[in-house]
């Protein structure tokens, strides 16, 4: 399911995040600068994990892989080995983050989150999780 944000200088015709009551996503569109965003739902290693696609490079939230593929892992061992294996996080927008929020990856009380490419998000979880699925 993809849904695509774009951008929308009249602002009477700006719509926002709706929800129905399976929590899925109406498409919408959203003020942003002239590149386009797109909200995707990707499996990582079997879990269903929120993605952006901005500039053409799909970015997830590194929070919302944290707590659902590692969460048997601490903070620390996580952020030594995401800087062991080179990877950058890279800190969202504020309406990045409150898309992210309305999809389900972050809680309503964050006030930000790092976001790491979907090929650094499978070498950070293989690392910790071999080729195997993460427990249950």
């Amino acid at each position: 399911m993809i849904y695509q944000y774009r951008n929308c200088n009249d602002e009477s015709q700006q719509k926002y995040l709706k929800f129905d009551h399976k929590s899925h996503l109406v498409p919408i569109i959203w003020h942003m600068t002239p590149l386009e965003l797109s909200v995707r739902r990707v499996s990582l290693f079997g879990v269903e994990i929120v993605s952006l696609v901005i500039e053409n490079q799909e970015r997830l939230c590194l929070a919302q892989i944290s707590s659902t593929l590692l969460k048997q892992f601490s903070y620390n061992e996580i952020h030594n080995r995401r800087v062991a294996l080179g990877i950058t996080c890279v800190q969202c927008t504020p309406v990045q983050l409150e898309i992210l929020r309305r999809a389900g990856a972050m809680p309503v009380s964050s006030r930000r989150c790092g976001m790491i490419t979907r090929r650094e998000a499978e070498r950070l979880c293989k690392s910790f999780l071999g080729s195997s699925t993460p427990p249950r």
